[in-house]
C-alpha cells in the first residue's frame, strides 16, 4: 500500500488559497488515474486507486492544517500504514512559502521548516523521516502577516503559474508510486515552471 496526503485546509472559503496546494496536486492527480469519488474516513475525506500493481489511498485531512498529523494517527491507527513503512509507502504534499512559486523540491525528510502541517504530521509519526513534496508557492512576504499569506488566493498570473505546474506535480505523485523516491528526485528536484532545472 502506498498513501498519498495533500495538506490543506477543508471548506470552499480556502479552496484556492496557498496552503491548499497539496489538495489541489492530489486532486488532479486522482482525476489523472480516475480514482474513484472521494469518501469520508481517516479523519479527512479519501480515495484508493490502483497503480502498475499497487494499491494507493490517497487522503486529504480535514481537520484543518494545523492538525494535519491526526489524519496520518488513524492511518496509523486503522493499520493502513506503519511508522516503520513511511520512509517507502507515505508521502505528504504541501506548499513552501520558502521556495519560488512553481518550485518542486522533493526531500525524504527534514524538518518542519516552520510549516505547522508538517510539524503536526512530524508530531503524529514521532519523526522527522518522512518524504515529503514541497509546491512552492512563495517568495512569502518580509512585513505582512505570513498566515494571511498562506490563506490569501493567487494573484491571476500567479494561478497561471500554479496551474501550470499541477500536472507536472500530479505526474511525479505516478512516478513516485512506480519507480520510487530517488528516481524522482534526480527527475524532478528543482523543476520550475520556465521549464529549466534550478536548485
Amino acid at each position: 500500500m502506498k498513501v498519498i496526503v495533500g495538506l490543506g485546509n477543508p471548506g470552499e472559503a480556502y479552496r484556492d488559497t496557498r496552503h491548499n496546494a497539496g489538495f489541489r496536486v492530489l486532486d488532479r492527480f486522482a482525476e489523472d488515474l480516475s480514482a474513484g469519488v472521494f469518501a469520508p474516513g481517516h479523519k479527512g475525506v479519501f480515495s484508493r486507486v490502483a497503480l502498475a500493481g499497487h494499491d494507493v489511498l490517497l487522503l486529504k485531512p480535514r481537520t484543518f492544517m494545523n492538525n494535519s498529523g491526526d489524519a496520518v494517527t488513524s492511518l496509523l491507527d486503522a493499520g493502513v500504514v506503519n511508522e516503520e513503512e513511511c520512509q517507502d509507502a507515505l508521502l505528504v504534499v504541501t506548499d513552501d512559502v520558502a521556495l519560488p512559486l512553481g518550485r518542486l523540491r522533493l526531500r525524504a525528510l527534514g524538518s518542519s521548516g516552520g510549516h505547522n502541517g508538517l510539524a503536526s504530521v512530524e508530531q503524529s509519526l514521532a519523526s522527522s523521516a518522512y518524504p515529503r513534496l514541497r509546491i512552492g508557492v512563495g517568495p512569502g512576504p518580509e512585513e505582512e502577516d505570513l498566515a494571511a499569506f498562506v490563506l490569501s488566493a493567487f494573484e491571476e498570473e500567479e494561478e497561471e503559474i500554479l496551474t501550470s505546474v499541477i500536472p507536472t506535480a500530479a505526474k511525479l505523485l505516478s512516478d513516485w508510486v512506480v519507480h520510487g523516491l530517488e528516481v524522482c528526485q534526480q527527475k524532478y528536484n528543482g523543476w520550475s515552471p520556465n521549464g529549466n532545472m534550478e536548485e
